[in-house]
């Protein structure tokens, strides 16, 4: 099987941050078989985001987004991805608890991220 990896963050595209879970996440799908055909760093744009998905989507049957999705503002992976899909997001409070235990995050900080699209 071959998989994308798209890395999202406008942070990725200044000198000051390198992209390592793209290293990481391509080592482990390779121990399982999966080669990795390309990576891709956006910034948090939804139009460009929504490009890098869309192609991705036409070339591979796996993709993995790195970054993006988090408590702030400017993180627009989920939505945007949700658009292209044609998919709702719909509340996950199991998503919720699973954040809350994992990182011991508020409420305030996690609830952005319980969103789930519809069929993931």
């Amino acid at each position: 099987m071959k998989a994308e990896i798209i890395a999202v963050g406008s942070e990725l595209l200044t000198p000051d941050r390198l992209d390592t879970n793209s290293l990481f996440l391509t080592e482990e799908l390779n121990k399982i078989g999966i080669e990795v055909v390309r990576k891709t760093v956006v910034g948090d744009n939804r139009d460009l985001l929504s490009e890098a998905f869309r192609d991705a989507l036409n070339r591979v049957p796996l993709i993995i987004a790195s970054g993006g999705p988090g408590p702030t503002e400017d993180d627009l992976t989920r939505e945007t991805v949700a658009e292209l899909l044609n998919r709702k997001l719909r509340r996950n409070d199991e998503i919720l608890r699973y954040i809350e235990g994992r990182f011991r995050a508020g409420p305030r900080n996690a609830r952005s991220q319980r969103a789930a699209g519809d069929g993931s």
